[in-house]
């Protein structure tokens, strides 16, 4: 079976909380007591996952992990900027960018916003709110992929690695 790499907001089936954020299983949850939610999607671990292996950036985020740990404040911030470069400029895989091609036609918005949910996020005790961007404003698909690998990047910001490490808390 492969792995689910999108889920619909207004999904019926069970979702694994791992798979998506606390903000995207919220949403699902409103939408199934029949509030009303904003139609969209959320991209899980495993499309991110996919994206990083198929261009060896999982290696080398550990890499830059093992580095940061020892390096100084300026050093950081230019190693985590590359960081964020490559994980922007890496290729989406073909099957997560036919994925969310598919889905974005699906929605039939003018323009949506694209925002993160990391699994680890709002966990008892932490709060990262803020610490991820947001990209609003959005009006075809090839800017959503652009504005969901820059979402990706944002988590290797100064600010949320310090925040993770200062939490313990690892990707």
């Amino acid at each position: 079976m492969s792995q689910v790499r999108i889920v619909q907001l207004d999904t019926t089936r069970h979702i694994n909380k791992t798979a998506i954020g606390p903000k995207a299983l919220s949403l699902i949850r409103l939408d199934r007591i029949g509030l009303k939610v904003p139609a969209g999607f959320c991209i899980t671990a495993a499309g991110f996952r996919e994206h990083l292996e198929q261009n060896n950036l999982s290696v080398r985020l550990k890499a830059a992990a093992d580095e940061l740990a020892k390096t100084e404040s300026l050093a950081k911030e230019e190693l985590l900027s590359a960081l964020r470069q490559a994980i922007v400029e890496a290729p989406l895989a073909e099957t997560v960018r036919h994925e969310i091609e598919k889905h974005y036609r699906k929605l039939g918005a003018d323009y949506v916003a694209v925002r993160s949910s990391g699994t680890a996020e709002d966990l008892p005790g932490h709060s990262f709110a803020g610490q991820y961007d947001t990209y609003l404003g959005i009006s075809n698909s090839k800017d959503c992929i652009e504005a969901v690998k820059k979402c990706w990047a944002s988590l290797w910001t100064l600010r949320a690695y310090e925040y993770r490490e200062k939490m313990a808390l690892t990707i």
